[in-house]
């Protein structure tokens, strides 16, 4: 299946070579309720660091954006 890419010189040209790099995705950020929902998994613990907060977050952004 053929598609159409702009060369460097600005002509369009039909191709069926494989995309070397997949289009890349829109970002997913994490939603307010998400970011409160977080705040409150890690808060029940007595040491409340913000290194875990952000690997909490880190988490929920990976499982959004994979």
């Amino acid at each position: 299946m053929s598609r159409v890419i702009t060369g460097s010189d600005g002509r369009k040209y039909a191709t069926d070579e494989p995309l070397l790099h997949p289009p890349k995705r829109e970002w997913v950020g994490l939603t307010e309720t998400e970011i409160r929902t977080l705040r409150w998994d890690i808060a029940g613990t007595l040491d409340v660091q913000y290194v875990y907060f952000a690997q909490a977050i880190e988490a929920k952004l990976k499982e959004k954006n994979t």
